[in-house]
């Protein structure tokens, strides 16, 4: 019963929630009040809608208006891989662990900062999820992260110089970035979204670049 009534309250935290419907393909999403339905097709080929489009959360003052949001023509060039591929690896420096939260881990529903207290004594923000949910902001010290820091440890001798290729840090700061919005998207949207089409690039690269070290790392040990 507790559970439900926590849930009951975050709901009504007046964040707008996401809802997957099946759309006219050209729409976006349609915003009714604080539901935002957005479309289970994604947007035709060389189309997309963005985030931004929708964080003028004003209109949301008028429960009863009904909005359209059109998927539009965007210059989409991707992600600049070969660029990224030529700057050399990054530095993670060392993870700080007292940015975990003090209690619970994320993702975290939260009502306000004072539930998303760190085990060093602050607070980080508590934001509006994509669900409708108000979840607490994640530090890269703290177990959302636990990933990026096994990458960083991953190669040898990196307990003392732990690094990442450029690749994979522009994939972290990324994913730190929309955090929020990633662990709470549903399904349609995270298909929908041109900010989730850049995470998937990033995401498909990094995998692609550490398929390739494993390749090469084979060919040369069973050459020896």
């Amino acid at each position: 019963m507790l559970r439900l009534f926590l849930i009951i309250a975050y709901v009504q935290a007046d964040c707008p929630q996401w809802i997957c419907k099946n759309l006219n393909q050209t729409k976006c999403a349609t915003l009714h009040g604080y539901q935002i339905y957005a479309n289970n097709l994604p947007c035709p080929i060389d189309y997309f809608c963005k985030l931004d489009a929708f964080t003028n959360w004003q209109i949301l003052e008028a429960p009863s208006s009904t909005n359209s949001f059109n998927c539009t023509r965007q210059n989409y060039g991707g992600v600049d891989i070969e660029s990224l591929k030529k700057q050399p690896d990054f530095f993670c420096g060392f993870r700080d662990t007292t940015q975990e939260l003090a209690d619970g881990k994320h993702p975290k529903n939260c009502l306000n900062s004072k539930d998303c207290k760190t085990i060093g004594g602050w607070e980080t923000e508590c934001l509006c999820g994509l669900d409708g949910l108000k979840y607490c902001s994640a530090e890269i010290g703290s177990s959302a992260f636990d990933e990026y820091w096994e990458k960083c440890f991953e190669k040898q001798g990196s307990t003392h110089d732990p690094k990442i290729t450029a690749v994979e840090k522009a994939y972290w700061d990324y994913y730190y970035n929309y955090y929020i919005e990633i662990v709470s998207a549903p399904t349609c949207v995270k298909s929908l979204l041109w900010e989730f089409s850049i995470l998937n690039d990033l995401d498909g690269y990094r995998k692609l670049s550490l398929s390739q070290f494993i390749l090469v790392s084979y060919t040369i040990l069973i050459s020896l």
